[in-house]
């Protein structure tokens, strides 16, 4: 008959029984001699104040899970980080920031946070701070577009074509009236807005000109002026698209 042995082995996670010289497995999960783990490694739910996972220096700084289905982070014993199914949540008082060099800790000079309730400020780092540039190809708040793509000449200003001037973009554009004889018609391209473009052209060269938008589709313009443009006149114009 061969005998039953019974050990125990208590670790904080690992129990081991060994049955007729035969070595079972009875906790969820351990880590063997490699850090290799066999399974699921189960830890207390933990708290802002202690997380499961936390530092011997900074006990009250890491992870810990939230109301049972979420994941929060502490720091100082301060939840600065939430995480849901479906929501990401930090304090109204954090900064999403940028360093000012390729290292994550060094000085910051660009940085995005709460202004107030529906407020977003992008400023140099601080909170509440709005001092930065936004440099975007293109704006759209509901269907109003504001792009800075230059538009181009489909035709007319000219009998020869006008062109565009360097630098120009839809919001803000010059067109040099092509050679030839004096035109009062251009059609403009545009990028594709949802509905329709609504544009101001004006002749820069000949004050006493009314030009005005007389037709327009999704991506295109076309002006008609009251008195003929001629070569080498500047026009200025801005279009927005909604």
């Amino acid at each position: 008959m061969i005998k039953r042995i019974l050990i125990i082995f208590i670790a904080p996670i690992i129990t081991i029984a060994v049955l007729n010289a035969q070595v079972v497995q009875q906790s969820i999960g351990y880590i063997n001699g490699s850090g290799v783990a066999n399974g699921p490694i189960l830890e207390v739910n933990g708290a802002v104040g202690a997380p499961s996972y936390s530092f011997a220096s900074t006990p009250n700084t890491g992870i810990f899970t939230f109301g049972g289905t979420s994941i929060a982070e502490a720091i100082g014993g301060v939840t600065t980080l939430f995480n849901s199914s479906t929501l990401q949540e930090v304090p109204s008082n954090l900064v999403i920031g940028w360093s000012s060099t390729t290292a994550a800790t060094g000085a910051l000079d660009t940085g995005v946070s709460r202004l107030g309730a529906n407020s977003l400020a992008l400023g140099n780092g601080t909170a509440s701070n709005a001092s930065a540039n936004l440099s975007l190809g293109s704006i759209s708040l509901g269907n109003l577009t504001f792009s800075s793509t230059a538009p181009t000449v489909t035709s007319g200003f000219g009998t020869t074509p006008g062109t565009i001037v360097a630098g120009s973009t839809s919001t803000s554009f010059r067109i040099l009236v092509g050679a030839g004889a004096a035109t009062t018609t251009g059609v403009i391209g545009l990028p594709t807005a949802v509905n329709f473009w609504n544009c101001d052209l004006w002749d820069m060269t000949t004050p006493l000109d009314v030009t005005r938008q007389t037709a327009s589709t999704t991506s295109s313009v076309t002006f008609t002026a009251t008195i003929g443009w001629t070569a080498g006149d500047t026009l200025i114009g801005r279009c927005t698209g909604s």
